[in-house]
């Protein structure tokens, strides 16, 4: 898997897995609120408690892919600190 950081001047409208988490914000704040989110392919495709199980799956399930995490709930996405993987 690759770790990659997005960098400060991505647009949400240059990456369709944050495009997906954009359009699906609100109601993962609802419905997912503390979980750990993972979108790859610009869909929802994990969701988990423990951001090491998320991981675990994200690397076994979507080698190589591009993937967008974050804690739902918890700041607001920071563009120059959110993962790519």
């Amino acid at each position: 898997m690759k770790n990659e950081h997005i960098g400060d001047s991505l647009q949400p409208d240059q990456d369709p897995n944050l495009v997906a988490f954009e359009a699906q914000r609100s109601q993962l704040e609802q419905s997912h609120n503390g979980k750990w989110v993972a979108f790859v392919g610009g869909r929802l495709v994990i969701s988990e408690e423990n951001k090491t199980v998320l991981f675990r799956i994200l690397d076994e399930s979507y080698p190589e892919q591009d993937a967008f995490v974050h804690q739902i709930g918890h700041d607001e996405v920071d563009l120059g600190a959110a993962l790519l993987f």
